[in-house]
């Protein structure tokens, strides 16, 4: 690759939790309804608050959370109130997640954020499903300038080493401060239709790191489903736009700990197909054990080249040298 090309990082749930499990933080990303298996993580301060909820999500039993909450948003798909309320504690327990594992060690001491230093000219873009901030610690830690598009870190006239698409939220994404006006007390029983941040044209708002365990006054996070209604929502159509603009910029596209799962497939099957059939793009897939093979044939029949790269069977020194 040369010094020009340009590489696009797709991440899901699986990059969040390769790097818990790299680090020995015995917290599951996977089990937001449960506070994620560790003592450490207790949600219930924020159920308790929001009762109706909380005896919904008790008559459940899925140990897959995310297929959990997408039965939930099937029973409930009418009920603008629980589906908020669904929101907001998914954002609160991932921002109690976010500040139990900056606790627990230093990011840049991962491997996988050295290969991003040494390779920070090339990748230009990163594709977050994430609504965690651990690689946007990582971009932090090692002085690389980011920004995640339509939030108010998009300055005017400014030039960013790397652009961050969160098109299902971020626990740190919120109303503008001027939009509406609310007591704190107030948001818990609150409800803010359809995820409309752009209000007389402005930005999401970015919430302080002193803020996370506050309620949100819009909760600007996608519940995982298969039925994509995100694309409806103005800023989430506003970042694959510019997202789309750049596909013709990569010749390589790492993707890390994203399965492919049928709620997201279709989301991805958007961008792949924005890749110029006639040019020559290499996918690199890391993933734990085994390949997706729905995954491999969808590359594969664009016409591009798949390479799958087992976590499990390959030292981190032994990952980076094939990327």
């Amino acid at each position: 690759m040369n010094s020009n090309s340009k590489i696009l990082m797709i991440i899901g749930n699986g990059f969040s939790k390769s790097y818990l499990d790299h680090k020995g933080i015995e917290i599951n990303s996977s089990k937001p309804l449960t506070g994620f298996e560790s003592k450490k993580c207790e949600v219930n301060i924020f159920l308790d608050k929001i009762p109706d909820l909380k005896n919904i999500i008790d008559k459940y039993n899925n140990e897959d959370h995310f297929k959990l909450i997408e039965e939930f948003l099937s029973d409930y798909n009418n009920d603008d109130r629980l589906i908020c309320f669904m929101k907001r504690f998914i954002t609160l327990a991932y921002s109690k997640f976010q500040l139990e594992i900056e606790k627990e060690s230093k990011i840049e001491k991962w491997e996988f954020s050295k290969w991003i230093l040494n390779n920070k000219k090339n990748i230009s873009d990163i594709y977050s499903l994430n609504y965690d901030l651990i690689v946007e610690n990582i971009l932090d830690s090692l002085g690389i300038r980011y920004c995640r598009p339509f939030t108010s870190e998009m300055l005017p006239n400014v030039k960013y080493d790397c652009y961050i698409y969160k098109p299902h939220g971020s626990i740190d994404f919120d109303l503008p401060s001027s939009a509406i006006k609310i007591s704190e007390e107030s948001i818990w029983s609150s409800i803010i239709f359809n995820n409309q941040a752009n209000i007389n044209g402005q930005n999401l708002k970015i919430v302080e790191r002193e803020s996370y365990l506050k309620p949100r006054v819009q909760q600007d996070v996608v519940l995982p489903s298969s039925e994509n209604d995100q694309m409806k929502i103005s800023w989430v159509k506003k970042m694959y736009k510019m997202l789309f603009s750049r596909m013709n910029n990569f010749e390589k596209i790492i993707i890390f700990g994203f399965g492919y799962r049928y709620e997201d497939r279709n989301e991805f099957n958007l961008i792949l197909d924005k890749i110029h059939r006639c040019k020559k793009v290499k996918f690199y897939h890391i993933g734990y054990k085994s390949k997706n093979e729905n995954l491999e044939k969808r590359i594969n029949y664009l016409g591009f080249n798949y390479i799958f790269i087992p976590t499990k069977e390959n030292t981190w020194d032994e990952i980076l040298n094939i990327l």
